[in-house]
């Protein structure tokens, strides 16, 4: 089962807390609700606005090894849905663009090997960010093209929404931390699936 394992507020100098929140959204699709955790970890600003909340799956999913080379959660099939997310005021991604305010599903993918990526991250894992009211199957587990179409939707743009993730191979250390200049952190624990999310963040490259 989904464990929360830090404590009520990790406050790091860069003024980012994680902290435990309620239950997901009744606005959810039932099957959605049924495969989400009773809490949620928020991601909240020194001022106390949530910048993300997350409700993670209550078990990590089932293992269909995707194949691809450099990804560290090739475990899981491409599309693999790991949870929801709410999105306040003021987030943007790691390449600076927006991402509006509203309720997103998580959807497992990894960057093309095109060389128009190259750096965005050590891993090829990302988190795509979908519209939670109409990805209502969490079993499905879209190829690239079909989740690129429900990305595309969501953002309203050629690039999807995403969060850089990765499987914390080590020195798991649940809650929030930073990473390198600009780079926010959140490590969770979905059962026994240790995780990092870059909450917040910039490339620089």
């Amino acid at each position: 089962m989904f464990v929360l394992l830090f404590s009520l507020c990790t406050l790091l100098p860069a003024q980012y807390m994680a902290r435990p929140g309620g239950a997901a959204p009744s606005s959810l699709p039932e099957a959605v609700r049924a495969t989400l955790a009773d809490a949620s970890v928020q991601v909240v600003s020194a001022k106390g606005d949530a910048a993300m909340q997350f409700w993670f799956r209550k078990e990590p999913p089932k293992k269909a090894p995707s194949g691809e080379s450099g990804a560290t959660l090739a475990d899981y099939a491409h599309g693999t849905f790991f949870g929801v997310v709410q999105v306040g005021d003021g987030v943007n991604d790691r390449r600076g663009d927006r991402i509006a305010p509203g309720l997103y599903a998580l959807r497992l993918s990894a960057y093309p090997e095109d060389g128009a990526h190259q750096g965005v991250a050590p891993q090829r894992d990302f988190f795509i960010l979908t519209k939670a009211e109409t990805d209502t199957d969490p079993n499905a587990t879209p190829g690239f093209l079909a989740l690129m179409k429900l990305a595309q939707a969501a953002s309203g743009r050629n690039h999807p929404m995403s969060l850089s993730c990765w499987k914390q191979e080590s020195d798991f250390a649940a809650g929030v931390s930073k990473m390198g200049e600009s780079d926010i952190v959140l490590q969770v624990k979905i059962g026994d699936l240790p995780i990092g999310i870059i909450v917040i963040g910039k490339h620089e490259g």
